[in-house]
């Protein structure tokens, strides 16, 4: 049992997979014959590689093995009188490959009723070995081949199409929950806006109202004031997404320092950070910081991030801003060929981290982690923002999980 394999055809065939053809005979003449027929046979510019046979356990093994054969030429009468049918119940029914074209052969015409054979094994031509001709040998090598190649064009079809409708439902199971998730989120904030504005009007209406009242009608329109805010920011990410997806939002990239924004957003989020007693280590590393970007766009992307670094961060821990020197691709385009260097911005937390599965979908529209469905808050719109505004920066994103247990998250910016 061995494999001839022919690599006297030109170049242009060379780095062309050739297509795996099984011949089994019991009779050495008839294989070795056989062989010699083929070894330069080429349909559709590539070449064959015969795997060869004598009986119908090898057979079996050989099919079993090569699964991706396309053609099988099986001598019927081997170690038994039907050991080829019996490969023929092998493959189709045990190995369920109705793909591989399978071609009878036999020595003695009439031994087998060639219709009632089709019908019941389900196979795909009739050969005689006393019509062992290149002619007639290699016409139906070739019609095997076709009929296996369209097979395989079919079944490729269907799982392009599979996994297109499968990716099609779970974007759709994406949306209805995070359509889910946005009424909740957009009616919690106007309930307390409508809540509070009822107690104001009370207070107001009350002739009698007194000094606590007046306090209550205070706390009501601070709590009012805190749910609009948190409304404001719900439309604003759901207007900002379709802006960025239609090309619609203006950027004003201009040369800028890096270190003003990282100090400006630790300025704005000390009272988070001073909230849950975490500590912010910032980490420069001599990394030279003046480059090009839109310093608003850039700030909502940093501050996205460190927001969510102290949501999932405990008390008493810490969050680390680091600089750090890195390359991207130039581009797709041969003529952009070779990477330009980068700057890249990494938040750092010591938070529960993203489950291996889910940290390519983070960036995902409508998809929200499984660890923030627990009515922590949020949209799930911050980091898809966060991906279109570095793309349009002609940056990169990305988040991987860190040796504290918890999350960093990296934005990269070409230098130039």
């Amino acid at each position: 049992m061995h494999a001839l394999k022919d690599n006297t055809h030109e170049l242009s065939t060379a780095d062309k997979d050739p297509w795996k053809v099984i011949i089994v005979d019991d009779d050495q003449t008839i294989l070795q014959a056989s062989v010699r027929l083929l070894r330069k046979f080429i349909f559709e510019g590539r070449k064959l590689e015969i795997i060869t046979g004598s009986s119908g356990a090898q057979a079996k093994q050989l099919i079993a093995e090569h699964a991706d054969t396309a053609v099988i030429i099986l001598d019927v009468i081997m170690e038994t009188k039907d050991a080829g049918l019996q490969v023929v119940t092998y493959i189709r029914n045990e190995l369920g490959n109705n793909n591989v074209r399978i071609l009878l052969r036999t020595g003695q015409a009439g031994q087998f009723d060639e219709e009632e054979v089709f019908e019941k094994y389900n196979i795909n031509d009739f050969l005689e070995k006393a019509d062992l001709s290149s002619r007639r040998l290699k016409t139906a090598i070739k019609g095997g081949l076709r009929a296996f190649r369209m097979l395989e064009e079919i079944d490729a079809t269907v799982q392009r199409e599979m996994i297109l409708r499968e990716a099609a439902d779970a974007a759709n199971q994406a949306k209805s929950e995070f359509l889910a998730n946005m009424s909740h989120e957009l009616r919690s904030p106007m309930s307390s806006i409508k809540s509070g504005l009822t107690i104001i009007k009370e207070v107001m209406n009350d002739p009698e109202a007194d000094a606590e009242d007046w306090e209550d009608a205070q706390k009501a329109v601070k709590y009012a004031e805190s749910s609009a805010d948190r409304l404001m920011g719900l439309v604003n990410g759901i207007l900002d997404l379709s802006k960025l997806e239609a090309g619609k939002m203006v950027f004003n990239i201009q040369s800028g320092d890096i270190k003003d924004l990282i100090d400006m957003a630790s300025h704005e989020i000390s009272p988070q950070l001073q909230a849950k007693s975490l500590t912010l280590k910032i980490e420069l590393n001599g990394i030279k910081t003046e480059l090009a970007f839109d310093f608003s766009k850039m700030m909502q992307v940093f501050i996205n991030l460190l927001n969510n670094a102290i949501k999932f961060t405990a008390e008493g821990k810490q969050i680390t801003v680091s600089l750090s020197e890195g390359s991207i691709a130039r581009g797709r385009r041969q003529s952009d060929s070779g990477t330009v260097a980068t700057l890249d911005l990494c938040v750092s937390d010591q938070g529960i981290g993203i489950p291996e599965d889910e940290l390519f979908h983070v960036f995902d529209k409508f998809v929200q982690s499984s660890k923030t469905k627990d009515g922590s808050g949020g949209t799930g719109l911050g980091l898809p923002i966060a991906q279109e505004i570095m793309l349009n920066h002609g940056g990169h994103i990305w988040a991987e999980n860190n040796q504290h247990g918890g999350a960093n998250f990296i934005i990269s910016l070409r230098r130039n």
